[in-house]
């Protein structure tokens, strides 16, 4: 072993000086030797270096005793690895990444890892990868898993949620979309900030603020065109006769009509219908109003929209209407 360092050596060696023999001896002990030192090379050029059972106390030095690598801490030898299920230790610490049989795991060096890659985690921990957050989620939820951005690993604005029972979650922050989107960016089905849920588009369909909206053409294969809804007497009060019928009826003016576009209505699809500023001369209850913007950046305005339900009831008043004149005309017409 030589006694003197590689920099003492130069200046011994320097142009002008007469080394000794000791000198010499270290010149040559300074060397790697792959006989001495337990250094090779294998047929593709790496080294391969063998360790032996070594005493040092200079920490970070490794050695091979009893079956396991070792490092020291500077205060005591730490194992390395041990056969197939040892552990890589950080100074001075316990184990945290444990291997077997092709296993990695991390945090489970108390039992081997089952799977290629292995994240052990507490309630509440997550897992990085890149700006991934993979993770447990926190109480209350124990036993559930949850998927996020790094920056959104908490309990209300994650992105996925599965439960131990399989129960799954789709969520976004309180004021932010959740999409399900086609291509990449055509939305098919959204809830947006409110809560409304909006099938083929992601922004509130001309404002009206509805629960549901359907942006486009809707079908039903029952056979109805109408919604199922309570009608049963025990839920409902205020009960009143509803009067309006032949009258109001002959007011209302049908009309053809084609959408301009505006307020993200369809262009140029002909419908027929009504005008809301109209009908709400003749059935005000029918109309209501929407803020809407005409244009993508135009200032709001109150847009008229119409519920025609009502008109199923004003047409059975108005069929009464008409069946009780029949009678009083079938009547007279008896009596000649």
């Amino acid at each position: 072993m030589a006694q003197q360092s590689r920099a003492d050596l130069k200046l011994k060696f320097s142009d002008g000086k007469r080394p000794s023999g000791s000198e010499f001896a270290d010149l040559l002990d300074s060397f790697i030797n792959p006989q001495d030192d337990s250094l090779r090379k294998d047929a593709g050029g790496n080294f391969i270096i063998t360790l032996g059972d070594g005493q040092s106390n200079k920490a970070g030095t490794l050695r091979f005793t009893a079956g396991k690598v070792q490092f020291f801490d500077g205060a005591a030898w730490q194992d390395v690895g041990a056969g197939s299920s040892g552990g890589f230790q950080p100074v001075g610490g316990t184990q945290n990444i444990a291997y077997s049989n092709g296993n990695v795991g991390i945090n489970t060096a108390a039992a081997q890892p089952t799977a290629r890659l292995e994240v052990a985690l507490a309630v509440g921990e997550q897992a990085k990868i890149g700006s991934v957050s993979l993770g447990n989620s926190a109480a209350p939820l124990n036993g559930f898993v949850q998927v996020s951005h790094v920056n959104r690993a908490n309990a209300t604005d994650f992105a996925l949620r599965q439960g131990p029972q399989g129960n799954v979650n789709l969520n976004a922050p309180a004021n932010q979309k959740l999409i399900l989107s086609k291509g990449g960016n055509v939305s098919r089905l959204s809830v947006i900030e409110n809560g409304s849920v909006i099938v083929a588009a992601d922004t509130d369909i001309s404002g009206t603020g509805a629960e549901f909206q359907v942006n486009g053409k809707a079908f039903k294969n029952d056979g109805s065109p109408n919604w199922t809804v309570p009608s049963d007497a025990r839920l409902k009060k205020d009960i009143r006769p509803f009067q309006d019928g032949l009258e109001k009826l002959l007011q209302i003016n049908p009309v053809h009509f084609k959408y301009n576009g505006l307020a993200q209505t369809p262009n140029n699809h002909e419908q027929v219908g009504i005008l809301g500023q109209e009908m709400a001369q003749v059935l005000p209850y029918t109309v209501s109003t929407a803020s809407a913007q005409l244009q993508p950046n135009d200032a709001p305005i109150d847009m008229l929209t119409f519920d025609p339900n009502a008109l199923v009831y004003v047409l059975i008043n108005a069929v009464k209407e008409l069946a009780g004149k029949v009678q009083s005309l079938e009547k007279e017409l008896s009596g000649k």
